[in-house]
């Protein structure tokens, strides 16, 4: 049972205290795009009732490429000086002595609840300040659901990760960087930002034509994590499949821009074990086949961005009237927002995230504007305008950049 009167120094990860609907959703489609074949969720203050919280979730519909929220309230029914909870369903569902144990028994999406809650997003740092009472309600922070270690904690050792099996996993957000240009070194004991990041995060991305047989070639967009390779329709649409790095049995390089890779699982519309990939060059083949070999740890061709992927594709550098816009390929790690030429190809220029002091632009629904207080540009500008090749695009970028930059960044 939780007292009321819990220390607020022990809120669990997945309490992000007051925030709106909208924010809920905003953090929760963050998530899904670094990680979009699993259902994630969060809990919140009620803006209503300050005694309760909501248990926000976003799922992938059926038969659909879309996505839906839920936003379901956890009612305290607990009598004074005790906490019980309920989550508000149809029927009679049970009451729980905890947020965690709630929590847990909806974890594979059962009893009522339409599907699986997935994987919980923790808060970031600089969330906003949490409503004492609400936050009592859940500080004692997760008895049953596991928090990923960064760094790993003082004997004794943490439970195996096989007895966990039933509890949700862990997709962190990053806290921003500090609103200064020259931020101050992080407190003693704070892990830096790259560190905070999942365990599952992105390698690269970007278009390779899938070869399917004599006229049956189709252009995809693939996305290669730490744990999985999906590929989709395009960028920013739906996902087609996915396969578990762990179940690449071999890749190889057949001649050209071409590779093959073997599955374990059948792989794919076709259901087959076999996928023969073409890129766009034999640079990017070479970027591909490296990280799927498990070559490299970030970058790609000959460029090496610092810090841990974001999000990586062509964007149009929008020029100045008498200008000739140009298409780059832009990257947002932890640490960098980037350009090169082309893809896999020499950097050209990078500004920190720290020197960013506006995102905004929003007026065209498929750009975005970055103003920094140090040059950014190879002609020496300190903004930058971008422009994607569909609204979904725009906002996947957007999505990452309220991961690592601070929103009172954001014009809107």
């Amino acid at each position: 049972i939780i007292s009321r009167a819990s220390p607020m120094a022990s809120t669990p990860p997945y309490f992000h205290g007051v925030i709106s609907r909208e924010e809920a959703e905003q953090r929760l489609m963050g998530a899904h795009l670094r990680n979009p074949t699993e259902p994630v969720f969060l809990v919140r203050n009620s803006n209503k009732s300050p005694e309760d919280c909501v248990l926000s979730t976003l799922q992938e519909k059926e038969a659909s490429t879309d996505v839906k929220f839920g936003h379901f309230k956890i009612k305290n029914v607990g009598s004074t000086g005790r906490s019980s909870f309920q989550l508000e369903l149809s029927g009679n569902p049970p009451i729980f002595p905890s947020v965690e144990a709630l929590l847990t028994y909806y974890t594979d999406g059962r009893n009522g609840f339409p599907g699986p809650i997935g994987m919980y997003v923790t808060a970031p740092t600089n969330a906003p300040t949490v409503i004492p009472v609400a936050a009592a309600l859940v500080a004692r922070g997760p008895a049953v659901l596991p928090q990923a270690q960064v760094h790993p904690p003082a004997p004794p050792p943490p439970r195996p990760v096989a007895a966990l099996t039933s509890a949700p996993r862990v997709v962190a957000i990053p806290p921003g960087p500090p609103a200064t240009a020259a931020p101050p070194p992080p407190p003693a004991g704070r892990p830096p930002v790259s560190a905070a990041l999942p365990a599952d995060t992105l390698l690269c991305e970007g278009y390779l034509q899938k070869h399917r047989g004599v006229g049956q070639s189709r252009t995809r967009f693939f996305q290669l994590t730490t744990k999985k390779l999906a590929y989709f329709s395009e960028n920013g649409g739906g996902m087609i499949a996915s396969c578990l790095t762990s179940d690449i049995a071999s890749v190889t390089d057949v001649g050209k821009s071409s590779f093959r890779i073997i599955s374990r699982e059948p792989f794919g519309q076709s259901n087959k074990t076999e996928m023969v990939l073409e890129a766009p060059n034999q640079a990017i083949k070479n970027k591909w086949i490296s990280f799927l070999r498990g070559q490299r740890n970030m970058g790609g061709g000959n460029r090496e961005v610092p810090g841990v992927m974001l999000c990586e594709g062509y964007l149009i550098k929008v020029q100045p009237m008498g200008s000739s816009s140009k298409e780059r390929w832009f990257s947002l790690t932890s640490e960098v927002f980037a350009y090169a030429k082309e893809e896999a190809g020499e950097l050209m220029s990078s500004v920190p995230l720290s020197a960013i002091t506006s995102v905004g632009g929003f007026d065209d629904p498929k750009a975005f504007k970055l103003i920094s207080n140090v040059r950014f540009t190879v002609t020496g500008s300190y903004e930058v305008l971008c422009r994607a090749e569909s609204e979904a695009v725009r906002d996947k970028w957007i999505a990452a950049m309220r991961f690592v930059i601070p929103k009172e960044k954001f014009s809107q």
